[in-house]
């Protein structure tokens, strides 16, 4: 157990972890919805899932629709890769970043289960599994052109190393 605590990153505690526990906390007392609890372990892997949804829901919703008002612009990833290089508080701002686009999902998701609720009298199970396949599927897909164009980058940046050292 103390090796799943210490493989923990400070991103998976403010972008998981403490969003869900906002959630599991607030929805019966806002939504009269409460979530099951038998012991400490499964509480805070219920945090985890919960925080899981809702920075699926920050990933593939509020991130693209800020785009799309330009509220938010990027830029591009190989020049954030070379810039973190350089500035190491690079990935620190970006995590903040991150935690914040994911309190906005956690608000817009209690709003959710709220207007859910007031249209519903239960929740279906399949509509459940159909909306987190839908979730996880997409933020799985945005996360592996992440790593591919982060791994695109660092290898860019080596075999340049690598021609400036020949040229030498």
């Amino acid at each position: 157990m103390k090796d799943v605590f210490n493989k923990i990153s400070s991103y998976n505690i403010l972008n998981y972890l403490i969003p869900g526990a906002i959630f599991w906390y607030l929805c019966p007392k806002l939504c009269g919805v409460s979530l099951p609890v038998d012991n400490i372990v499964g509480e805070l892997v219920g945090f985890y899932f919960v925080g899981m949804i809702i920075y699926c829901i920050g990933s593939i919703i509020i991130e693209p629709l800020f785009r799309k008002l330009k509220m938010i612009r990027f830029s591009k990833y190989s020049l954030f890769i070379q810039a973190s290089i350089k500035d190491a508080k690079l990935e620190t701002l970006s995590e903040s970043n991150n935690t914040f686009r994911t309190m906005i999902a956690l608000c817009m998701s209690l709003a959710l289960v709220k207007i859910y609720l007031v249209f519903t009298s239960s929740v279906e199970p399949w509509i459940l599994i159909a909306v987190l396949f839908f979730f996880f599927s997409i933020v799985y897909i945005k996360r592996s052109i992440y790593v591919s164009n982060r791994v695109t980058t660092v290898m860019e940046e080596l075999k340049k190393e690598k021609n400036n050292i020949s040229s030498n």
